[in-house]
């Protein structure tokens, strides 16, 4: 089903968004949705690419949101959901007001696995992109482990915080479950306040691999106290590395590096309080 906007929309309750629809704005970004109240939460939902209660998949499936200005309108609200959802294609969007900007969920053990960001500008979030599992299908850990969020491309994202030492641009992990976006591309820049935060953050057992990683992370006002990569809250898992075997380039030097950092006005680029192996980053300041 197609689902087109052409005018200025407020939201009384969710968007869901089928797995197979196409949610556009006429011209570009040229209409927004705007969420009334604390409850229009999330703004847009959409639908899982899993069915359990016929435990069925749908992997062929593919649901496309382009072309929108999505507000929350300071409700403290998420602008997209994707719970369990594969193969979802996001792009020319801009995302403002809101608590979490696209939230990538794991249910049931599921897989959340070969998403689309791309051409998207955040402003005034507290979390721009977070990750996150209730873990894996209990009886089923094997079959069912809910860590993956493989595959995913965020390709030409701008996230603008809002002013607080809390708010984070991407962040990976949250709770004790082992979290991995493995083999994806994150091509970002985040803007921090002057309150601080961090450009990406992992936490717990959440791990960075495998991906071709570019970030730039800046505050354009002054100098922050915040971080480029904050691996305060990251735990040993396996006595794997948080950020660890990205895709490698190599350096004028013929070193080898695999996650390229840059930071401006950022006076902590590499948050590591516990010594984690941050070899594979490339820092430099502008």
């Amino acid at each position: 089903m197609t689902i087109m906007i052409n005018q200025d929309k407020p939201l009384y309750q969710t968007i869901t968004v089928n797995r197979d629809d196409h949610l556009y704005g006429l011209q570009s970004k040229k209409y927004r949705i705007y969420a009334t109240s604390s409850t229009v939460n999330p703004v847009i939902n959409v639908q899982s690419t899993w069915d359990f209660d016929t435990y069925s998949s749908y992997p062929k499936k593919t649901t496309t949101i382009e072309n929108l200005i999505i507000d929350g309108q300071g409700q403290n609200v998420t602008g997209i959901n994707l719970y369990d959802v594969g193969k979802c294609e996001i792009q020319n969007i801009t995302i403002k007001n809101c608590d979490i900007g696209i939230h990538f969920h794991n249910y049931n053990g599921c897989w959340t696995e070969c998403n689309l960001l791309k051409h998207i500008r955040m402003e005034n979030v507290n979390t721009g992109i977070k990750f996150d599992t209730d873990g894996p299908m209990q009886g089923y850990e094997t079959d069912y482990p809910g860590d993956s969020f493989g595959f995913t491309v965020i390709d030409d994202v701008e996230i603008s915080l809002n002013d607080i030492s809390s708010a984070v641009g991407i962040q990976i992990g949250d709770g004790n479950h082992l979290v991995r976006p493995y083999s994806s591309l994150i091509k970002a820049n985040v803007v921090l306040g002057s309150a601080g935060g961090a450009g990406l953050q992992i936490k717990h057992k959440a791990r960075l691999q495998y991906g071709l990683i570019s970030l730039n992370v800046a505050n354009n006002t002054g100098t922050t106290s915040g971080s480029g990569i904050d691996l305060q809250y990251a735990a040993p898992y396996q006595n794997i590395d948080a950020v660890s075997i990205n895709q490698p380039f190599k350096q004028k030097d013929n070193t080898i590096r695999r996650i390229l950092l840059s930071t401006h006005g950022i006076t902590n680029p590499i948050n590591n309080p516990y010594s984690y192996n941050a070899s594979d980053i490339t820092q430099f300041t502008y």
